[in-house]
């Protein structure tokens, strides 16, 4: 198998992993009627910057991003068990930050990898 196909499919399952602990997170912290609002805005803080933060990470080639944005969706897992609703405020800003840094990471480690093009997995 190519490196290309690994790298891909290893974000592939990262990427997933993401996704669910961050509805898993939302959605155990908040009553049933405010989840599609709190995903909404989630989505929202968590794709906006993407474009930004894709320049950075191209920019800025050397930077473990992947490592970055694991460890800002690992704080905020940490920050979701405070009893404070600011905290959780804090938390669900580290987790759409470090959602929208691997979404670029991934994207931008499996094009290097696969010659330009995105792998079939990513």
């Amino acid at each position: 198998m190519s490196e290309g196909n690994v790298t891909g499919g290893l974000y592939f399952i990262l990427h997933l992993l993401v996704e669910i602990i961050c509805f898993a997170l939302l959605g155990s912290k908040y009553p049933v009627e405010y989840v599609s609002l709190t995903i909404i805005l989630f989505d929202t803080f968590a794709f906006v910057p993407q474009g930004v933060l894709g320049e950075i990470i191209f920019r800025f080639k050397k930077v473990d991003f992947a490592s970055l944005a694991v460890a800002f969706i690992g704080i905020s897992i940490f920050l979701f068990e405070a009893p404070n609703f600011y905290v959780h405020i804090v938390a669900i800003l580290f987790l759409t930050i470090g959602n929208a840094i691997l979404h670029e990471a991934g994207a931008a480690v499996t094009t290097s990898v696969s010659g330009g093009r995105l792998s079939h997995s990513a």
